[in-house]
């Protein structure tokens, strides 16, 4: 037993397991889990960020630039009355941006001023990404693909849903008039790039 411990101990060293943001990390896209945000924020020019990381009653600090803050026990009372991207299952909307209407959470810096968490998934059909994202907990899981209309979108947008029940990452790539149609992407788990303003 002793000797199976020390071996697995040695192979998690040599894979320098402590360097990895997140459950992986592929070509600076960080494999995120919503219900267990474990990440490593940075500045664009590659300085780690410090300061703390908030959503609803659950806060942790941004130490060298990771964090782990976990959601499963932020269960929202009810769904919001205005579901934004008309995604379904009880929709519950956590916008971190500084210019929310109503925070519900945010990144802080260390001196208390709030940053900018920038995200956009790898699965970005398009090279220039608009970091429009949100964390969403639904009650039940939704699938929704394809061309889709939604009342509060100017015109059908392409959506590739997968949300599980819980807290999901929600991505909204704004419509390019006579370029592309709004996308809308989500998942509990896939691969993004982070980083804070």
């Amino acid at each position: 037993m002793r000797k199976a411990l020390l071996a697995l101990l040695g192979l998690l060293a040599a894979c320098n397991l402590q360097d990895l943001p997140g459950s992986g990390d592929a070509e600076g896209f960080q494999l995120l889990n919503a219900d267990e945000l474990r990440m490593t924020i940075r500045y664009p020019d590659g300085a780690p960020f410090e300061g703390r990381l908030w959503v609803l009653e659950a806060e942790a600090p941004v130490v060298g630039g990771r964090v782990y803050l976990p959601l499963r026990t932020q269960v929202p009372r009810e769904p919001d009355l205005h579901d934004l991207l008309c995604l379904g299952g009880g929709a519950f909307y956590v916008d971190l941006s500084p210019s929310a209407p109503t925070p519900r959470g945010g990144l802080h810096r260390a001196d208390g001023g709030r940053a900018r968490l920038l995200l956009y998934p790898k699965a970005l059909p398009y090279p220039s990404p608009d970091h429009l994202w949100y964390l969403v907990h639904v009650g039940e899981a939704v699938v929704r693909k394809g061309l889709q209309e939604c009342a509060h979108l100017p015109r059908a947008a392409q959506y590739d849903l997968e949300l599980s029940p819980g807290w999901n990452l929600v991505y909204l790539e704004p419509e390019d008039p006579g370029i592309h149609r709004a996308w809308v992407y989500g998942r509990k788990e896939a691969h993004w790039k982070v980083w804070a303003r």
